[in-house]
């Protein structure tokens, strides 16, 4: 008789998280542009622009991104 399969491993709901951000096309077109000037990937240039604002308002810097 064979073995009843084990479920595959899922990251724990508290450990990943993602978001959604909705914008025009003309927008995305411009975080496009921008992204590959700045030769990384949007969810980078994202983090990086998240990282510099919290610093010019004085609020924590966030924690590592993704695990």
């Amino acid at each position: 008789m064979a073995r009843p399969k084990k479920p595959a491993g899922k990251p724990k709901p508290d450990d990943v998280m993602q978001r959604g951000i909705k914008m025009t096309r003309a927008y995305g077109d411009w975080l496009d542009r921008f992204a590959a000037k700045e030769r990384v990937g949007l969810s980078t240039l994202i983090d990086i622009a998240l990282v510099a604002l919290a610093e010019t308002k004085g609020f924590e810097p966030p924690p590592e991104r993704t695990p």
